[in-house]
């Protein structure tokens, strides 16, 4: 038996996902969200986390990873993309290539190159290490490929053209797939003081308690995130999308969902990736079942973790 944790860390709030795979079945089988110091302790220490091999993956959040892309032009090997996406990336970087550690993610059309700041990725993992030095394996990812995994692995990917969207305190992180293949990735942080304070620990009170005019400027991001990666606007030769999916606390602000779809014109759902079939979370973690489109990159996160 093996298993990959998902997290979801910041300063003011950290969400974890346990996934165990036994044979060739996954499921997800505990499900966290508080206060770093308290949550991290309670969590990794319960009943919940399984005896055998235990991985984890920790999330970065839009503002503390830098990236860049760029599609895959004929003839080009993932050797001469990375060559040429490691140029890209030093010019974003004004400290050194010394103070980030790289990472890559590849397919058959796109490249990208994402940094992450060396010490904040060493600290965080040393959180974890320190709760339970008996783990097997920790690893770090961005949430942008974090979603992806996520939503793949919950069979939200089809043969439509797509964009899944997750919403953050920090930040937005958008992808658009064309027919099940990844064309476009989007990260960038915002300044969102109220929800800094309800988002990262997933309070219900203070989501509900949004106004409107909350979900309107974050429908705004969005929009931005969908101007740059499709044909909305005045990109017509970039993909034109059939479906929008929304995740991330922020999916829980006010209508969210019906104001995008508004403005836009795009249908949209919300995430769900603790699907019936793959959850086996106790009763008590009921209500966090309830917010499922805030544990999405966990969930990416945690396969991650298994993966690897």
């Amino acid at each position: 038996m093996a298993q990959g944790i998902g997290v979801r860390y910041s300063e003011q709030g950290v969400r974890l996902l346990s996934v165990v795979r036994s044979d060739k079945s996954l499921k997800i089988t505990g499900l966290a969200v508080g206060p770093p110091e308290e949550t991290l302790d309670s969590f990794m220490n319960s009943d919940i986390v399984a005896s055998g091999n235990v991985s984890v993956t920790i999330g970065l959040a839009p503002g503390n990873f830098v990236s860049s892309s760029m599609m895959k032009e004929e003839g080009m090997t993932s050797q001469d993309m990375k060559k040429h996406l490691k140029w890209e990336i030093e010019k974003k970087i004004l400290s050194g290539l010394s103070d980030y550690i790289l990472d890559y993610f590849i397919t058959d059309g796109i490249g990208c190159v994402f940094a992450g700041r060396r010490e904040l990725i060493e600290k965080e993992k040393s959180l974890f290490s320190g709760v339970r030095p008996s783990i097997a394996n920790i690893y770090t990812d961005v949430e942008t490929v974090a979603l992806y995994n996520g939503s793949e692995g919950a069979g939200e990917v089809g043969n439509d053209t797509m964009m899944v969207v997750s919403v953050e305190a920090e930040g937005i992180s958008s992808l658009v797939i064309d027919r099940g293949a990844l064309v476009g990735m989007d990260s960038f942080p915002v300044q969102e003081q109220e929800l800094a304070k309800i988002l990262p620990c997933l309070d219900s009170g203070g989501m509900n308690a949004m106004t409107q005019t909350v979900a309107i400027r974050l429908s705004g991001y969005i929009e931005q995130s969908l101007q740059r990666l499709t044909s909305y606007g005045d990109f017509k030769d970039k993909p034109t999308l059939n479906q929008l999916v929304l995740s991330g606390g922020g999916a829980y602000c006010g209508n969210l969902a019906g104001v995008i779809s508004q403005k836009t014109g795009i249908p949209v759902t919300v995430s769900n990736p603790l699907k019936e079939r793959l959850t086996e979370v106790p009763e008590s973690q009921e209500e966090l079942v309830q917010m499922s489109a805030a544990f999405t990159s966990c969930y990416g996160l945690a396969l991650r973790a298994l993966e690897d």
